[in-house]
């Protein structure tokens, strides 16, 4: 959670605590520097609350953890940390190809990042009896773009073979 998200729901019961002070004041109380004070706060909270909504939505999600290793894929091999592994000497090859970093996601009803941090991503693949399984990070859309080209390649090439 970013500290936009935090302030937007900070803000969000602040304004809720002045709607009640202001209705328990109009029922009970009707004093007059309770109803401009909380309805000063309230507007304020309002715009709190918004402020935090809109330069959220330009953020990107934290990452949970730390990235570290190297992987390299192309149309006939994997590196993954110095160890290469030959896609036709492999199976069970699944890759993942989610996002990017900065990839913006419909997320409408969420205050916090619509920002991805590109960490979504994932590989998995059988060699020689080992399953392997790596999540990945992927920095920019021409590198997302050309992932996904190695990968339907990967695919039509696995398909010519086993049909």
């Amino acid at each position: 959670m970013i500290i936009q998200e935090q302030n937007f729901w900070f803000g969000l019961l602040a304004l809720f605590f002045c709607l009640i002070i202001l209705d328990f004041n109009k029922d009970y109380w009707n004093l007059s520097w309770i109803r401009i004070s909380f309805k000063v706060l309230a507007f304020l909270c309002l715009i709190f609350t918004f402020w935090n909504k809109f330069s959220g939505m330009n953020k990107k999600e934290p990452l949970e953890g730390v990235l570290n290793g190297t992987l390299n894929i192309t149309d006939e091999l994997i590196e993954i940390d110095n160890q290469i592994y030959e896609i036709n000497r492999i199976s069970n090859l699944q890759i993942k190809v989610k996002n990017y970093s900065g990839e913006l996601q419909g997320k409408p009803n969420h205050p916090g990042p619509w920002r991805s941090n590109g960490a979504g991503n994932n590989i998995s693949f059988i060699s020689n009896g080992i399953k392997i399984k790596k999540d990945f990070f992927i920095q920019s859309e021409k590198d997302f773009e050309t992932l996904k080209k190695i990968k339907e390649k990967i695919n039509t090439v696995a398909n010519t073979v086993y049909n």
